[in-house]
């Protein structure tokens, strides 16, 4: 009968155990699939949306960058359109006293320019109009020069509305416009050459304007620094870089619809979609011009793969749970069912009911059932501390994604083997690598400069046995180099991490270009002389400390020469400021052409100018200061009939290289400038410190006094 009751019941048993595990099969499995259908793709659409974010940011700030380098070349162009010269160039100053003339105010304002835009290689021509449109002066700089220089064979070409549009100006506001390829000269054989015409009035005493001031910039020189954006006019014609087609509108089908809407965005089909943002545009004209630059969606691409592998190994862990649990538990209810048919079988064989009552049945099944749903309510409670801890874990990570890929400053983590473990938006912007082809790679190799290369090796060798360096816990500013092989100033903050007995590194760096371009600026204002382009006092004393210096270790002789203008106040009483400081550029300008390259030349302050020469003979010395005399003298002012000539006295001291100082130079070139003054004027006297007699040169010749 046993053999009976087995068989009807153990059939049941296995379909149990098969309906206990299709349900966990199925409430396993139902979850994820729906995961996978409903939530992945706005997941990965949400990413998407935040990638592209970023990357507009990321280009608006490289577009700010650009920005503010032409401000800076706008405020120096407003600076040479006011100086003196251009108002001869224009031939508004020759019916004026002490007029110098256009040819010669053409050679003044050309060297003046040359060392107002030393350091802008990026302006390539500057030019001088008239209310007529017709040029009245032009200076290139030709490929490879370092020097602005006139070209008759190279003319302007401008168009008549936009003198009429840059005469309409207020002072000191500017017309900026961008140049199609037939705008850009005859001889111009780049085709591609991106050039950006500025345009500002030139004003008259009286605040009229006169004349229209025109730079072209070679934008080439500025957008170095970005190879990977493409440059496109409204067009449709590619102003940078080589392209497939002739037109960007064949190259992107969709991008006539781009410039029509007029805004920054994001265009283009998955995986081919391109950033475009508005760079500048033309005053009041149809052509503007716009960047673009590729989006790769890398992250997203990544963030794909890890939730499809996530998805694929969790139903893998939960069918491998399942299919355990199925198995034990039919294990077990095999085991309780042979216990209550081998009870029920020897109950009915010997009468003994008590031994399989009902009642011992079901408190067993019931203490069974109490067992499983403590069981179960474990597993829930570890099911749910671990979905906490995931959480908390993923908040974690967001928020350390988001605050390293929202810095300005480039992030960098590499580990004791100088390879790259982190590389946050940042550096990608800043230097030009994606996280993907640089994670791995040797940071120093590839951002160091080849001249320290050695110091950066020694460093990283003390920080990996000691965790200290040169850098680290310090700021520093360095060279840094980025991909396309540009170097650039920047910041460096260096802080260290202990992991797993090893010192790793975590850097911030910041590319400090635009304040190193403000800093230079402040520099010239702080050093030159706004009215005669020469040293001011306080770095000419500054100079000349230092070569004092360089003399007495090679014991060399100096001269100290001390220059005073006679009756420069009653030129300013009787023929105005402005004739007054045309006499003083006048003076400097033949100082700086009968000094040598190596003497230093500064203006003191008033009419008063010194001058430190170097390495000479004291025969040369007063050569030297009677020639400046002589050309001087030269000179003349004259108004409403009134003519005078112009004349400056100087004083000269030898600087002993082994026992004399400047200050005592400076004394006696000055005690000596006032014995010229009171001999007469426009002569030059020669103080003697050993010798009580002095030398003075003066009038037609030179002489000796005791």
């Amino acid at each position: 009968m046993a053999d009976t009751l087995k068989k009807t019941i153990f059939p049941r048993q296995v379909s149990l155990g098969t309906l206990v595990l299709g349900f966990l099969l199925a409430f396993s499995f139902i979850p994820l699939i729906a995961f996978s259908f409903f939530t992945l793709d706005g997941i990965l659409a949400h990413l998407s949306a935040i990638e592209e974010s970023e990357e507009l940011h990321s280009m608006k700030d490289d577009l700010h960058r650009l920005e503010t380098r032409i401000e800076y070349c706008q405020q120096m162009i407003a600076f040479a359109s006011q100086l003196p010269a251009v108002m001869e160039l224009l031939e508004r100053g020759e019916s004026r006293p002490g007029s110098i003339g256009k040819d010669k105010a053409s050679l003044r304002y050309t060297g003046v320019l040359n060392r107002a835009f030393a350091k802008n290689s990026e302006v390539e021509s500057i030019h001088v109009l008239d209310r007529d449109s017709a040029v009245q002066f032009s200076l290139f700089k030709e490929p490879g020069a370092t020097e602005y220089r006139q070209n008759p064979k190279r003319t302007l070409t401008v168009d008549p509305e936009s003198i009429k549009k840059a005469l309409a100006l207020r002072h000191k506001e500017f017309l900026v416009m961008p140049l199609h390829k037939n705008q850009q000269g005859e001889d111009d054989q780049a085709s591609r050459k991106l050039l950006f015409r500025i345009l500002t009035p030139i004003r008259g005493e009286a605040g009229e304007t006169v004349g229209v001031y025109v730079a072209d910039i070679d934008m080439g020189a500025l957008i170095q620094a970005f190879p990977e954006m493409r440059w496109v006019l409204s067009d449709g014609c590619y102003l940078a870089g080589d392209t497939g087609n002739g037109s960007a509108f064949l190259d992107f089908p969709w991008l006539r619809q781009v410039f029509a809407s007029g805004k920054a965005g994001v265009w283009g089909a998955a995986g081919q979609k391109t950033a475009w943002v508005p760079f500048l545009a033309g005053q009041n004209s149809a052509i503007s011009l716009w960047a673009g630059k590729r989006i790769y969606l890398a992250s997203v691409q990544t963030a794909r793969k890890q939730i499809q592998l996530s998805v694929v190994v969790g139903l893998g862990l939960l069918l491998t749970v399942g299919l355990i649990i199925s198995f034990f538990f039919s294990r077990y209810m095999r085991r309780l069912s042979c216990q209550f048919l081998a009870c029920l079988e020897e109950s009915l064989l010997r009468k003994k009911q008590s031994m399989c009552s009902k009642n011992t049945r079901i408190r067993e099944i019931s203490a069974f059932s109490e067992k499983l749903d403590s069981l179960l309510g474990k597993y829930g409670t570890m099911e749910q501390d671990r979905r906490d801890s995931l959480r908390k874990l993923q908040e974690s990570e967001e928020m350390f994604r988001v605050v390293f890929n929202s810095v300005q400053s480039a992030v960098i983590l590499i580990d004791g083997q100088d390879a790259i473990r982190f590389f946050n938006p940042a550096a990608e912007r800043i230097f030009g690598y994606t996280s993907g082809e640089i994670l791995g790679e040797k940071l120093h190799h590839l951002v160091v400069v080849d001249e320290m290369q050695q110091a950066a090796q020694d460093g990283l060798t003390e920080f990996w046995h000691s965790g200290q360096g040169p850098i680290v816990g310090k700021s520093r500013e360095l060279v840094a180099r980025k991909k396309n092989g540009l170097i650039f100033p920047a910041e460096v903050f260096v802080a260290r991490v202990k992991k797993d007995d090893a010192y790793w590194a975590v850097g911030a760096v910041l590319d400090i270009t635009d304040r190193k371009v403000k800093e230079e600026r402040l520099v010239m204002l702080a050093t030159m002389d706004g009215l005669t382009g020469v040293f001011n006092r306080r770095h000419f004393l500054l100079l000349a400390e230092q070569e004092v210096a360089r003399s007495k270790r090679y014991n060399k002789d100096l001269y100290f020469l001390m220059f005073d203008l006679d009756h420069f106040k009653e030129i300013n009483d009787t023929f105005g400021h402005e004739t007054g400081d045309r006499a003083l550029q006048d003076f400097a300008s033949i100082c700086t052409a009968g000094l040598r390259r190596a003497d230093i030349f500064g203006r003191m302050g008033g009419e008063e100018f010194a001058a430190l020469v170097v390495e000479a003979e004291e025969e040369e010395a007063i050569a030297v200061a009677e020639r400046i005399r002589k050309n001087f003298a030269a000179k003349s002012i004259s108004r409403d009939g009134t003519e005078k000539g112009l004349s400056v006295s100087i004083g000269i001291s030898r600087l002993d290289p082994v026992t004399g100082s400047l200050e005592a130079a400076y004394a006696a070139a000055d005690k000596a400038l006032y014995e010229a003054k009171g001999q007469g004027r426009n002569r030059v006297i020669m103080a003697c410190c050993a010798d009580p007699s002095e030398k003075e040169t003066g009038g037609g010749g030179s002489y000796f006094t005791p």
